[in-house]
């Protein structure tokens, strides 16, 4: 068993490989994108209220049944501004929050 971990920006996730030929392959597949799915994972049931984001922000996001970092971080910068509610000063506010937990829409 292979413990392999990945820092991008602040966030540290560990993944356990069987041997070497799969983390070689994990390596060689990986993208910004699946890098992103792999953070969201990671803070898949991690509460909305762990971001400082504005009471406004968040009324908004739980309104649109957002209540996890991990279902915001998977949604772009145009899936948040179609959201109702949500403009862009808003969505900029969330954008710099994801920021400082090393995730980007």
């Amino acid at each position: 068993m292979i413990n392999y971990k990945k820092s991008v920006g602040n966030t540290t996730v560990e993944i356990k490989f069987s041997n070497v030929t799969e983390l070689l392959e994990y390596e060689s597949t990986q993208s910004p994108s699946n890098v992103k799915n792999l953070l969201a994972n990671q803070f898949i049931k991690t509460d909305l209220n762990t971001l400082d984001l504005s009471v406004r922000a968040n009324n908004m996001l739980i309104s649109n049944k957002i209540l996890t970092v991990g279902e915001l971080c998977k949604l772009s910068m145009r899936d948040l501004l179609k959201m109702d509610g949500i403009g862009k000063k808003t969505a900029n506010e969330i954008k710099d929050e994801l920021k400082k937990i090393a995730i980007e829409l």
